[in-house]
């Protein structure tokens, strides 16, 4: 097991650990372009093992990145054409005439659970019988209220 991570601050006693409400982040090396500017204001040896905790900085130094991820009881209903379902299994959206954007399709597969399968293929016109596996919805079939945002 690793020894907890320290922040390299020498006045802070902040140290990672599993549960930790901080968080850690390595400081640039040597050969770094800001390496230099962050020297003006603490001494750095320029060890890749460097760590400086979440509690140096103020909250607008941070990205919050964020992404969308479909709501588990989420059921695909917007541009379904009656009949509109692709057999082809693969990467591509088997809505019929469906051509997302290669680099901004989100796919999604049908769900394992059976209830809920079962309900996604009534929304795209399939079958009892016919079996989904392998199939993907682009995103684009979904309302914006079925995602959620997570960090």
């Amino acid at each position: 097991m690793r020894d907890a991570q320290k922040c390299v601050i020498p006045a802070c006693e902040n140290r990672s650990f599993v549960g930790c409400q901080v968080s850690f982040f390595p400081v640039p090396t040597t050969g770094h372009k800001v390496y230099r500017r962050w020297t003006n204001f603490m001494i750095l040896s320029g060890d890749r093992n460097e760590k400086i905790c979440s509690k140096h900085f103020i909250e607008s130094d941070f990205i919050q990145k964020t992404r969308s991820k479909l709501k588990p009881d989420a059921v695909p209903s917007v541009k379904i054409p009656v009949g509109g379902v692709r057999t082809d299994r693969g990467n591509a959206c088997c809505i019929r005439q469906c051509r997302p954007p290669k680099r901004k399709a989100i796919m999604h597969c049908f769900p394992g659970r059976k209830p809920l399968r079962r309900r996604w293929k009534i929304a795209v016109g399939m079958k009892d019988s016919d079996d989904p596996t392998g199939l993907r919805i682009c995103s684009r079939h979904f309302k914006t209220t079925d995602f959620i945002k997570v960090f």
